[in-house]
């Protein structure tokens, strides 16, 4: 069994995982279907539609993946991760948009909650994998 600074640090790492996708998620809106082309250069409507129909496309492969063969392994998370690479890409642009624009804004805390929380999200999983 896990010693109790192990489970502490696991249930840490799992909050710090859900507020980093959950931010993720509210990237992924808004850069990539609220936000406009001006605000955000460097996602070009050509690609917001590449990765918009790339999301759809992998997570209705996921979902019928899983109620086409309900008994197998297929609620494994490996199987839903190809999704959280388009998420990504949009956390990454609006952060970038969030401080080459301006820190001092008042969006600018969500950006640098993410970037907090996946920082502490990477050193627990250091320390995990390290050491238990």
């Amino acid at each position: 069994t896990f010693p109790l600074i192990a489970k502490l640090l696991l249930m840490f790492m799992m909050v710090a995982n859900f507020v980093v996708a959950f931010i993720a998620f509210f990237y992924f809106v808004k850069v990539m279907i609220v936000g406009s082309v001006a605000k955000y250069p460097q996602m070009t409507v050509i690609n917001k539609i590449f990765f918009i129909a790339m999301y759809v496309v992998l997570f209705a492969s996921y979902v019928s993946f899983s109620y086409k063969y309900p008994h197998e392994c297929s609620m494994n998370f490996r199987y839903i991760v190809p999704t959280l690479i388009i998420p990504a890409i949009a956390l990454g642009a609006g952060i970038d948009n969030t401080t080459n624009e301006n820190a001092k804004t008042k969006r600018a805390w969500l950006s640098h909650l993410a970037l907090i929380t996946y920082i502490i999200f990477s050193i627990t999983t250091i320390i995990i994998w390290s050491f238990y």
